[in-house]
């Protein structure tokens, strides 16, 4: 899944750290209410030996939190209209100068999987222009610096499978527009085997909502990925589990998945620190 030698798998990823005594997600890495909490966030990774970082790089689900490299901070149909009238969208080259700071610490220590969308941000992800610019766009921005790319969180959330293949497909025609540019991986995240076909692999999230993992054992979180391998042919990244991902019971967790991984090679990817 991300052109790793095969005894480097499964890679160590945390989407949750716990910073000044509070949990704190990834996803929103890129929003400017991270900034003060990223060096402890990459502190937290070192700690975690987390060796793969995903944050968004649009979402407007959460006003307070919003993730947006346009000036003004528009949405998606304010940006559409920006494209019809002058073709640009109005990039915000400061924000994203601050941005490339980001990415430059994340990968001093780990790979970079730059994740597009948010399935909970549907204003965003059911606007059929917007995306029809949007996903190759951001693929050839985000390129240099990924190693691989998942075009959405939470799919089932905004998206059929069929969606989801459009969606897929529109990423991977950006590295036919660009011949130089040697495909990646295109990913999907979603709490379900409903996968695409041309999806490159799963970005796992358990069934449960990760706020109350604690209510589950490992052998739930054993006995539910081993369905998810009888439901979905491909590579999974095990990667969304437990927002309260030091607890001993969530490291339990982690060690119960890396002891499957050892004989179902199928799993690329554990889901916090063990």
């Amino acid at each position: 899944m991300l052109n790793l030698k095969k005894s480097e798998y499964p890679i160590a990823s945390s989407l949750f750290a716990v910073i000044n005594g509070k949990p704190k997600g990834t996803w929103e890495e890129f929003a400017k209410s991270s900034i003060k909490t990223h060096p402890k966030m990459m502190a937290k990774q070192k700690e975690y030996k987390s060796r793969v970082f995903t944050a968004m790089l649009y979402n407007m689900a959460e006003p307070g939190d919003s993730v947006n490299p346009f000036t003004g901070n528009p949405s998606a149909a304010e940006i559409v209209k920006r494209l019809r009238k002058t073709g640009q969208p109005g990039w915000d080259f400061a924000e994203l100068a601050r941005w490339q700071g980001i990415i430059d610490d994340i990968r001093a220590g780990m790979l970079f999987v730059p994740t597009l969308l948010c399935g909970d941000d549907k204003k965003t992800t059911r606007n059929a222009e917007f995306l029809t610019w949007f996903l190759p766009a951001a693929v050839r921005g985000a390129y240099p610096h990924s190693a691989a790319i998942n075009v959405i969180s939470e799919s089932s959330k905004s998206w059929s499978v069929a969606e989801q293949k459009l969606a897929v497909a529109a990423c991977k025609a950006a590295f036919d527009m660009e011949p130089k540019l040697k495909p990646i991986p295109i990913l999907v995240h979603n709490s379900s085997a409903n996968i695409a076909s041309n999806a490159d692999g799963w970005m796992m999230e358990f069934s449960f909502d990760p706020w109350s993992a604690g209510q589950h054992s490992a052998s739930d979180v054993v006995a539910e990925l081993k369905k998810a391998l009888r439901d979905y042919p491909g590579q999974i990244w095990v990667q969304e589990l437990a927002v309260l991902c030091e607890q001993p019971w969530a490291r339990e967790m982690v060690r119960a998945i890396r002891k499957l991984a050892e004989t179902e090679r199928r799993i690329v990817g554990l889901p916090g620190p063990a």
